[in-house]
């Protein structure tokens, strides 16, 4: 159920009352069958009666079943509920939710259905949960972890494969230091030696590798026995271009 639905009233899931305590107590206590012994609108009814009751009351001996014919009247079931039960002395309070099911035109299959659904469910009106779960006493903790109940010693403690673990990290990060103090060093007195010159040197050559793997890279990555589109013909164009401009103007000199 979504907020939405602001006509059903909110709360939280509850079990019913001394459920279990000591014993178990069904819900459903009370199951009332009122049809009519002539009307069509009763066979389902009276079919249910003369098939499955016997076997429904064996199997149930804690639900008190009672038949109501009346004459010229809708059938329906009549079920009452243990909703705050209170047992004393083998005996039974009824203190609960009361509800009628219509079974006009129902047959014998939909009676049955019906009759499950109203034995197996608590008889709470429905309502629309505000959260799945709920305690009259929520914990100061929080909910239960295998570390809830350690000694708090164990949050310091330091066990052998950590103790390991911790030093070969620090080795490893002082051996990294000092390399990388070593290759600083030798960085600034190389660049104290190199001369702006040979460094653009170094970068143009640089530059131009990675034009050509590039330039491979695109040559690679085209499908085979493609032809080739019109921006590749005109990259064609422009490199001949300029080819033959750099080949006139070394003429010249």
């Amino acid at each position: 159920m979504s907020n939405s639905h602001l006509f059903l009233k909110s709360g939280f899931p509850r079990a019913p009352l001394q459920n279990g305590i000591g014993r178990v107590v069904m819900q459903l206590q009370r199951i009332t069958f009122k049809f009519c012994k002539n009307h069509g609108a009763s066979r389902g009814i009276r079919e249910f009666l003369e098939t499955d009751l016997i076997d429904f009351s064996k199997n149930n001996p804690g639900i008190v079943v009672y038949v109501k014919p009346r004459r010229h009247r809708s059938p329906n079931l009549t079920v009452e509920y243990c909703k705050y039960s209170k047992v004393t002395n083998s005996r039974i309070e009824m203190n609960g939710e009361r509800q009628v099911v219509n079974c006009h035109n129902f047959s014998r299959e939909e009676v049955s259905k019906w009759v499950t659904l109203l034995r197996t469910q608590s008889g709470n009106p429905t309502i629309r949960y505000r959260k799945l779960w709920h305690t009259d006493s929520p914990s100061i903790q929080g909910p239960w972890t295998p570390f809830t109940n350690r000694r708090p010693e164990l949050n310091l403690a330091q066990f052998p494969r950590v103790k390991e673990a911790v030093e070969e990290k620090n080795k490893g990060f002082r051996k990294s230091f000092k390399n990388k103090n070593e290759e600083t060093e030798e960085y600034r007195e190389n660049k104290k030696r190199v001369k702006k010159p040979v460094v653009q040197e170094a970068r143009k050559d640089c530059m131009q590798k990675w034009t050509e793997i590039l330039e491979r890279d695109e040559e690679f990555s085209q499908p085979l026995n493609m032809p080739p589109s019109a921006t590749e013909q005109l990259k064609e164009i422009f490199r001949h271009q300029q080819d033959n401009a750099i080949l006139e103007n070394n003429r010249a000199k």
